[in-house]
């Protein structure tokens, strides 16, 4: 049987990724590798002369909800939903848990809110 110290000083280890993966996975629906982030090129993936050509996105806040008329989020200083135009030829496709697809000029992209 454990003491109550050694269960006290297992608890404070971090959790492993895998269950940091799961916890996220049952908060936001989303399953597996099947999220529209996944399915399409991230930012940085982009050809250079249209990550060039293409407008500023500057985020600074994303909320996400499992219904899609609750999700928001503010990219160069414009509170956004679904759908809308960030500026002319970029648009607001999907708001995910970590960032946001967009289209731009045809090209379908992913973009996160950390490191992309």
């Amino acid at each position: 049987m454990k003491s109550a110290a050694a269960s006290e000083r297992q608890s404070l280890h971090p959790a492993s990724s895998k269950d940091l993966a799961a916890d996220l996975k049952s908060l936001t629906g989303i399953q597996g590798d099947k999220s529209p982030a996944r399915q399409t090129l991230r930012f940085h993936e982009l050809p250079a002369h249209v990550r060039d050509a293409m407008p500023r996105i500057a985020v600074s806040m994303l909320l996400y909800s499992g219904k899609s008329d609750d999700r928001r989020i503010t990219i160069n200083g414009s509170r956004m939903r679904e759908g809308q135009e960030v500026s002319p030829g970029l648009k607001l496709e999907e708001i995910t848990p970590d960032g946001a697809v967009f289209t731009y000029k045809g090209q379908r992209f992913y973009k996160g809110v950390i490191g992309d």
